[in-house]
């Protein structure tokens, strides 16, 4: 006769619950997921290699965790993560290779940490980032390969860099970004191979370039770019 005795399952123990409630918005990463509920609370799930979940870990979670108060925006850009607090702070967090993340190293984050102060919108794709802060003064750092960040020079760099002013609005490609002014101009900058920028070349620009009047929005992709106009036209 065996010794062994059999282990009665341990009733214990309780599963643990998925936060419920109302949430505000909601941005999907590679593999994770930030949401904002409607107490500006920030909650992240899914995969975590680097640490771009915010929880101070790089362990992949199965259901929300939640990450930081006050939070009234979230962006996801490849495996980073970055916010806007309540008083216009902006933290970020997540893969740094590149400086992507503005906090001067090139060091992975796994918890929030503070770029810069009086943010009003940001705007990331996988490897660079564009603010405006509330002056409308536009602000960029991160991957630089193909001139997106706009200031004459492909180099990368890891701590933010006033590039414009006058700026109501912008939207970060994957190696280009697309600029709207106070005035309604569109402007270009960055990776050009497949026409993107809109300027009639495709060659890439290292500074922004005009490319039409009368905007009120645009979206930039990887190789392709959408606007319309005050008419409504696309």
């Amino acid at each position: 006769m065996s010794d062994e005795v059999s282990a009665e399952p341990d009733d214990t123990s309780e599963p643990e619950e998925i936060p419920v409630g109302e949430w505000a918005s909601v941005a999907a990463g590679v593999h994770y997921t930030m949401a904002i509920k409607t107490d500006g609370t920030l909650w992240a799930w899914g995969y975590n290699e680097y640490g771009q979940l915010g929880d101070g870990t790089t362990e992949d979670k199965a259901i929300p965790v939640q990450i930081m108060e006050d939070i009234r925006f979230v962006s996801v850009g490849g495996c980073r993560t970055v916010a806007i607090q309540n008083d216009g702070t902006l933290w970020a967090w997540g893969h740094n290779e590149s400086g992507e993340l503005g906090d001067g190293t090139t060091e992975d984050k796994n918890t929030p940490v503070k770029i810069m102060d009086d943010v009003r919108f940001v705007s990331i794709s996988t490897g660079h980032n564009l603010a405006i802060k509330n002056d409308d003064s536009l602000w960029v750092w991160g991957c630089n390969g193909f001139g997106e960040l706009g200031y004459a020079i492909e180099e990368d760099t890891v701590i933010p860099v006033k590039i414009m002013e006058d700026i109501q609005f912008v939207s970060a490609g994957y190696a280009n970004t697309m600029i709207i002014k106070n005035d309604d101009s569109l402007w270009a900058c960055g990776r050009n191979s497949y026409g993107e920028l809109g300027d009639d070349t495709t060659e890439d620009r290292i500074t922004p370039v005009k490319i039409m009047d009368d905007v009120r929005f645009v979206s930039a992709s990887a190789f392709q770019t959408m606007a319309i106009k005050n008419d409504g036209t696309l």
